[in-house]
């Protein structure tokens, strides 16, 4: 055998050990990745079950976010979710009628009038409030609507704030 294939078959060995340590060293950032993303999920799920569990314990309920969180729990009465298919068919429907600049690379805040919040009323578990009035309700708030929202929530966190028909108790 030449110098010259041993030397081809040299530097093949050497690029495959590089090779195996550079998949290897991608292996383990992987593997930490997902296990700091699973301990992430196991400390919401322990969240959500801590407050469904208090809920319980005290005849009361809760109120999920971001997502339906109905099949979390019997205690979740509704979920504050975020219409993400929404946002996400606003912006491409930006992009792609050329107005791109109006949104990309800057944060913007979507809301009732964009259909980018809501209540999912199919798995809601309310006594009283019906599909129409939600409607009643979301129309209401959205612009040039007659109802506005306070966004000051000190008085209430601080148990000042009374409703006509919800009685509301912090349970820590």
């Amino acid at each position: 055998m030449s110098l010259e294939a041993i030397a081809k078959i040299r530097a093949a060995e050497e690029s495959t050990e590089q090779s195996k340590a550079e998949a290897k060293a991608q292996a383990q950032r992987l593997a930490a990745d997902a296990e700091r993303e699973g301990r992430a999920l196991l400390e919401q799920g322990k969240e959500k079950a801590a407050a469904a569990a208090a809920a319980a314990a005290n005849e009361g309920a809760v109120i999920g976010v971001d997502v339906d969180q109905a099949d979390a729990s019997n205690t979740v009465m509704t979920s504050a979710v975020k219409g993400l298919s929404e946002a996400a068919s606003l912006m491409l429907g930006r992009f792609y009628d050329g107005k791109w600049d109006e949104v990309g690379g800057q944060a913007v805040n979507l809301g009732v009038d964009e259909d980018a919040v809501g209540l999912p009323m199919e798995t809601s578990r309310f006594e009283k409030m019906t599909q129409d009035k939600y409607d009643e309700l979301v129309n209401g708030m959205k612009s040039g609507g007659s109802l506005s929202v306070n966004g000051n929530y000190d008085t209430f966190l601080a148990g000042g704030e009374t409703f006509p028909n919800v009685t509301v108790n912090f349970v820590q």
